[in-house]
């Protein structure tokens, strides 16, 4: 099995998050190709499961979609 990528939940628990997450999360998509994503948009699944977050923000895009 191999990964494409891995996400450490530790926001806001271990570490005071001053807007660190939502960039690396659209960082993370544009690497992917998905070059739309905003900070509002990740902003709209802050606190989600991140598996879930991260489907979300896929189905806003068509193609390129990030295989999970």
């Amino acid at each position: 099995m191999s990964f494409r990528l891995v996400v450490f939940d530790i926001a806001g628990i271990i570490l005071m998050d001053k807007g660190n997450i939502n960039d690396v999360f659209r960082k993370a998509f544009l690497n992917a190709g998905m070059n739309d994503i905003s900070r509002a948009d990740i902003d709209e699944v802050m606190g989600c499961r991140k598996k879930d977050a991260i489907e979300i923000i896929n189905s806003l895009e068509i193609l390129p979609s990030l295989i999970l």
